[in-house]
């Protein structure tokens, strides 16, 4: 009876969590953040002159893996953006939106399982557009992956 009742709890728990399959092949990703003890942001200026600290970035900690993972969200996503102009988003949710995007909102815990090459090159390549959620400040940003992804020759 007890085995029963846990291979039904690990069936119902990995049917809830999204795959790796899944994330791999999506090309906009949500993060969750909620600052928490492996969870951290830092207000950042990178330009010469200080204007306001508008850029960010957010450092997730995956604890049994041992694997540190970063984000920046900075005026302009890249050279292109920043020629044509285009600010890198950010933009106030609301629960209606949570809702909306529940598919595509993803927990870095939940990636414990898998090498950081996975991580780093399958699922936040620079070919996808990566979105932090802080739940904190109910605001979304558009941010560039500042994970290391190994080539192979």
């Amino acid at each position: 009876m007890r085995n029963i009742f846990f291979v039904i709890l690990f069936l119902s728990f990995s049917s809830y969590s999204q795959n790796y399959d899944y994330i791999k092949k999506l090309d906009t990703i949500y993060i969750k953040f909620k600052e928490g003890k492996n969870e951290k942001k830092f207000d950042v200026e990178t330009r010469i002159t200080a204007n306001n600290f508008g850029e960010k970035i957010f450092q997730f900690y995956i604890k049994n893996s041992m694997i540190n993972l970063n984000f920046e969200h900075a005026k302009y996503k890249n050279l292109e953006k920043k020629n044509s102009n285009i600010i890198s988003e950010k933009k106030k949710i609301n629960k209606k939106f949570l809702k909306e995007k529940k598919n595509l909102i993803i927990s870095i815990s939940s990636l414990k399982y898998y090498a950081y090459e996975q991580i780093a090159c399958n699922i936040f390549s620079q070919l996808k557009v990566i979105y932090i959620i802080d739940y904190n400040e109910k605001t979304i940003y558009e941010v560039n992956s500042m994970n290391y992804c190994p080539s192979i020759e």
